[in-house]
């Protein structure tokens, strides 16, 4: 055999080998690092709650303020009450809101 086949079935093997090698790696660490990827993103998925509490809380205010506006110029808006429970739903929420997330850390770290 030739040096020039030598090294034609030396890049073959490694060229099927290497990747091969990668493949079983990957799979060996994959257990491990699909644990640490659910268990982390499991925390991370309860906090993308509060961006959305803020937009609820930006929403609210929105409407409260043309509610308002709305009174001001004399259309029909809303009125005081509705501006009122908007508020109270918006701070209880809010609240809600951290609680269910700082609680639902704890349950989760807990379990």
């Amino acid at each position: 055999m030739g040096r020039t086949a030598r090294a034609a079935q030396v890049s073959r093997a490694l060229w099927v080998g290497i990747p091969v090698l990668l493949a079983g790696l990957f799979f060996w660490w994959a257990s491990y690092a699909t644990t640490i990827i659910v268990w982390e993103g499991r925390k991370l998925l309860s906090w993308l709650a509060a961006p959305l509490l803020l937009l609820a809380f930006l929403l609210l205010v929105g409407l409260a303020l043309k509610f308002a506006r709305g009174r001001r110029d004399g259309g029909g808006g809303g009125g005081s009450a509705g501006v009122v429970l908007g508020w109270l739903g918006a701070v209880l929420g809010l609240g809600l809101g951290i609680w269910w997330l700082v609680y639902g850390s704890y349950l989760q770290d807990r379990a």
